[in-house]
């Protein structure tokens, strides 16, 4: 049994390490793969977070990638919620908890859906006003 956890920890890691959020994945695996109840699997995502968000953001940071100033605003309004938010579930049923977690992934996947087409269907945006084209009359034509 314990190799499953390893197997649904690593994805769950390499999802994390992409900045994606791993506990889409591995919340929903250990609730129905492995019948963890909502609260229990919620909390492990928690406690497997933390390292891999330390080795992402150490990575991140070495990358150039990290905003310390927006990342220090977005953390302190997220310590906040969060405080909020784990009394909030601590007082909610486990059915309940589940649905509402399972509404959220589904707005979420409906997000990225929408966005997804917005940005296909969109028409390429010009990087330049004029264009500038070398050429002789017989290659233009040709490409029109």
């Amino acid at each position: 049994m314990w190799v499953w956890y390893v197997i649904a920890s690593v994805l769950s890691g390499i999802i994390a390490g992409m900045g994606m959020g791993g506990g889409t994945l591995l919340i929903p695996v250990l609730t129905i793969f492995f019948k963890i109840p909502q609260h229990t699997a919620q909390a492990l995502n928690l406690f497997a977070f933390l390292p891999t968000a330390v080795v992402s953001l150490v990575i991140h940071f070495k990358n150039h990638l990290v905003d310390v100033k927006k990342g220090l605003i977005i953390s302190s309004a997220g310590v906040c919620a969060s405080i909020a938010g784990s009394i909030l579930a601590g007082k909610l049923r486990n059915e309940i908890l589940q649905k509402l977690f399972g509404v959220f992934l589904l707005v979420i996947g409906l997000w990225q859906i929408v966005t997804a087409l917005r940005s296909m269907l969109a028409k390429p945006k010009r990087k330049y006003k004029y264009k500038v084209v070398i050429g002789t009359k017989r290659d233009l034509d040709r490409h029109k």
